[in-house]
C-alpha cells in the first residue's frame, strides 16, 4: 500500500511540475515593484529609494515591454518622477523564471531642479506565489545621466507581477470590495481660532464597514482655504484623515432621522505639517435607501490649539 502512495505521490508531482509550463504569448502583466540604490562613485554616500508600479504585455513567450512611472526619493528630502519602458527576456516558461530586462527613462525633479536620463539594466528571478501571480526579486545598475556628468548605483528592487487572469480576477474582487464603500461629500467650516488658521473646505469621505453593523472606518480626503491675517505660505490647507464612525440605525425616528457620531485623525499641510484629532455628532436624514443628508458640529483639535467645526454632507 506505501508503494502505491508513492507512485502515485511520483505521477501526481510530474503531473504538476509539467502543467507548470506557462503560455503567456499576448499576455498583459503589472508589475508593482519597489527597491533602494547604492550610490558607488567616489566620495558619494546614501541611495535613492524607489517605488515603480508598469504595466504591459508580452509579444511572445519570452519577450515582455512595458511602460510605467513612480517616483523616487533621497531620504524624502529630495523627489523625482520617472517616466519609463522596459523590455525584458525570460529564459524559461516554468515555475521558476530567471530573466534579464533593460529599463530606459527620464527623472522629472519635482523640486525644481535639472532632470536626468536613467538607465536601468537588470539580473532576476520570478517564482510563483499563487495561480497568474509571480514573486520578483531583482539585482540591478543604475546609470544616471545630466549635462556634465552623471552617476552610477547598485541596487535590488522586490515585487509582485499579475499576469491577465491575477488583473481579471483582482478586478472583479476590488469592484466587490469598492461597492461596499459608502461615499460622501461635506462642505465644512471651521471657526477660527488663535493658531487655527482653516475657514472653510470641501471632504470626500469613503467608509467601509469593516467591523460590527454600523461601524464603519475609512478614510476622509479633505481641501479648504484659510484666512490671510496668518501670512501662511500657502492660501490652501490639505488634509488626509483616518476616520471611524458609527451610525445610530436602530434609534430612527419616523424611520428618516437617526443620530451618528466619527472621529478624524490624520494629518493637514499649510502651516507646516501637524496632526488633527477631530470627534464630530450630527443627525442624518434619508432620502431614499443610497442617499441621505447629513448635519455635523464638531470640535477639531491641532497642537493645542482649537475649533468649533460645522459641516453639511450628503451621502450617495
Amino acid at each position: 500500500m506505501k508503494k502505491v502512495f508513492l507512485i502515485l505521490a511520483c505521477l501526481w508531482t510530474c503531473t504538476l511540475f509539467a502543467q507548470e509550463e506557462r503560455a503567456v504569448k499576448k499576455s498583459t502583466e503589472l508589475g508593482v515593484n519597489v527597491g533602494y540604490d547604492f550610490c558607488i562613485d567616489e566620495g558619494a554616500s546614501g541611495g535613492f529609494f524607489n517605488f515603480m508600479p508598469e504595466f504591459g504585455k508580452y509579444f511572445s513567450d519570452y519577450f515582455y515591454l512595458g511602460a510605467g512611472t513612480g517616483f523616487s526619493t533621497n531620504k524624502f528630502e529630495t523627489f523625482s518622477i520617472p517616466l519609463f519602458l522596459r523590455a525584458e527576456v525570460d529564459f524559461s516558461t516554468k515555475r521558476i523564471v530567471p530573466y534579464v530586462s533593460l529599463l530606459a527613462g527620464y527623472d522629472f525633479n519635482v523640486d525644481g531642479g535639472d532632470g536626468f536620463i536613467r538607465l536601468n539594466p537588470t539580473l532576476g528571478v520570478k517564482v510563483p506565489v499563487s495561480t497568474n501571480t509571480l514573486f520578483n526579486v531583482g539585482f540591478n545598475y543604475t546609470r544616471t545621466i545630466v549635462d556634465g556628468g552623471g552617476g552610477n548605483m547598485l541596487g535590488f528592487k522586490a515585487g509582485l507581477c499579475f499576469n491577465s487572469g491575477a488583473l481579471s480576477n483582482a478586478g472583479k474582487a476590488l469592484g466587490r470590495f469598492f461597492r461596499k464603500f459608502n461615499a460622501s461629500a461635506e462642505l465644512e467650516y471651521i471657526a477660527p481660532t488663535a493658531g487655527y488658521s482653516c475657514a472653510y473646505g470641501l471632504r470626500l469621505n469613503f467608509i467601509h464597514d469593516f467591523f460590527l453593523e454600523n461601524l464603519g472606518l475609512g478614510l476622509s480626503l479633505g481641501v479648504g482655504e484659510h484666512d490671510d491675517e496668518l501670512e501662511c505660505e500657502m492660501s490652501c490647507s490639505i488634509t488626509a484623515m483616518a476616520r471611524l464612525q458609527y451610525r445610530a440605525t436602530q434609534w430612527k425616528l419616523g424611520d428618516i432621522l437617526y443620530p451618528f457620531a466619527y472621529v478624524d485623525a490624520g494629518i493637514a499641510t499649510y502651516m507646516g505639517d501637524f496632526l488633527i484629532f477631530s470627534p464630530n455628532v450630527g443627525l442624518c436624514l434619508e432620502i431614499n435607501d443610497k442617499h441621505s443628508v447629513d448635519v455635523v458640529v464638531g470640535y477639531t483639535k491641532q497642537d493645542d490649539s482649537g475649533a468649533l467645526r460645522l459641516a453639511v454632507g450628503y451621502d450617495f
